[in-house]
């Protein structure tokens, strides 16, 4: 899944990483937050990739209260990790 606030450029980035990291992007789901207000759970700024619910770049217990971009995206080699499997 990929969290994300309308108008983030770093959106483009991460699928285009996800893609060449094998992911399938037609089954990626894709969720927009912060358009009604809300803030979804789990969501560490746009884009938020969820791996089975993990976020590969982890959050360092950040807590946000609204939609904004990040600068903390998932690298191609962690997600190349993560995607992997253990």
């Amino acid at each position: 899944m990929v969290q994300y606030v309308a108008d983030c450029a770093n959106v483009s980035v991460v699928l285009e990483r996800l893609s060449r990291a094998g992911a399938d992007l037609s089954a990626v789901r894709m969720v927009e937050v912060g358009a009604d207000g809300r803030v979804a759970t789990g969501f560490a700024g746009s884009p938020t990739v969820l791996i089975d619910g993990v976020n590969p770049v982890g959050s360092d217990g950040e807590e946000f209260v609204g939609a904004s971009c990040s600068l903390r995206i998932p690298t191609l080699d962690r997600l190349l990790e993560v995607l992997s499997g253990p």
